[in-house]
């Protein structure tokens, strides 16, 4: 086949097939990505919702939160990685409004659909999901431990040598009620387990437990 043929030849293709080889190679793209995004995601084992207003978590912070719970989790989801995420909603007065409706919406679907068990928040929000009845008693899932909804960070020494400044000791560590919640499905059973085993390893060294 000569130059002028070939040439010919694919400018006839390009006439008749434009439109469906550029649809072709659009979606390998996009296939390409999606593969590489689904290869590259974090599936966390233990995840942790941290909410809240007057007090400020730092990114510095939470990656020190998460590499220590790393030390407590399991490898729920058995991909050979122990991961631990903090979910971080600031809505603290200097967050931009938008970002604040935005994250609002956020939480109120992670509500929904998450297997996260364990909260920390400031004093507010406990007052909040407290009055809304979302919250467990301590001692109601792990016997011994405090009759109570929370227990201060400030007393958790994992928590103190985690970066923690004063402000943020004054945070509270909660746990969802499991009945009635999404913690409930089946595929989210043994992610709410491993919090609870998290939880009571964390209120053992804090003394909160024997």
């Amino acid at each position: 086949m000569t130059k002028d043929e070939f040439h010919k030849k694919w400018e006839n293709f390009w006439y008749y097939h434009k439109n469906h080889t550029i649809i072709v190679v659009i979606a390998i793209v996009i296939m390409t990505v999606l593969i590489k995004q689904c290869a590259s995601r974090i599936f966390p084992d233990l995840t942790v919702t941290v909410v809240t207003k007057s007090v400020s978590v730092s990114q510095d912070q939470l990656n020190d939160i998460q590499n220590m719970l790393q030390n407590y989790t399991v490898d729920v989801n058995r991909d050979g990685r122990k991961n631990v995420v903090c979910d971080n909603y600031d809505f603290g007065p200097k967050q931009d409004p938008q970002l604040v409706a935005a994250l609002q919406e956020k939480l109120i679907a992670d509500f929904q659909a998450t297997n996260s068990a364990l909260f920390i928040t400031d004093d507010a929000y406990f007052k909040q999901f407290s009055s809304e009845g979302i919250l467990a008693k301590l001692s109601d899932v792990i016997p011994g431990a405090p009759d109570k909804l929370s227990v201060q960070l400030s007393s958790l020494p994992d928590f103190k040598n985690s970066g923690l400044s004063a402000d943020n000791g004054k945070l509270l560590l909660l746990v969802r009620k499991y009945k009635g919640s999404p913690l409930a499905n089946k595929s989210n059973i043994p992610y709410y387990n491993n919090s609870i085993n998290v939880l009571k390893k964390l209120l053992q060294d804090g003394g909160l437990v024997k």
